[in-house]
């Protein structure tokens, strides 16, 4: 098999979740390729500004932003009715914080608080919830050094 790469992972997409998902895999010691068809890397992510919402993130609490992951419940168990899985969103609501935690720990990403972000949901507030991008990335530069520390090429 001489002239041929051997992959541990193969990661198809290089938006925030393939290159987080090659930066999880190479920080554990496995040999990564992100593919990406086009000619730049960021994905949907680089195009839509890069906003996510984590709720209860270090983040918003080191701003001082009152925020809970029992509130994020309400408001999600609002939003999706009786579609929920609540075992999906108890894994998002624990996982979420650890990923940014570990994120910034392991790579080069750094997320910002984005104050002004919109909720396009806002009837549901009763729920005790205001949801905003808790953690943002500030913005999308070094995207390609990101994938090149994933083991991207």
């Amino acid at each position: 098999m001489s002239g041929q790469n051997i992959w541990d992972a193969i990661v198809i997409g290089s938006g925030a979740a393939g290159l987080t998902a090659a930066i999880t895999a190479a920080q554990h010691g496995l040999s990564v390729l992100v593919v990406e068809k086009t000619s730049w890397f960021g994905g949907t992510t680089a195009l839509s500004g890069g906003g996510i919402w984590i709720p209860a993130n270090p983040h918003a609490a080191a701003a001082g932003i009152s925020d809970s992951t029992q509130a994020a419940r309400a408001y999600i168990a609002a939003l999706v009715g009786n579609k929920l899985h609540a075992d999906m969103l108890d894994s998002y609501l624990q996982a979420g914080p650890e990923m940014l935690n570990f994120l910034e720990a392991k790579s080069e990403v750094r997320f910002a608080i984005a104050p002004h972000s919109p909720d396009w949901f806002f009837v549901f507030r009763g729920t005790g919830s205001v949801p905003r991008h808790g953690a943002a990335l500030d913005e999308c530069r070094g995207a390609e050094e990101l994938a090149a520390q994933a083991g991207g090429r």
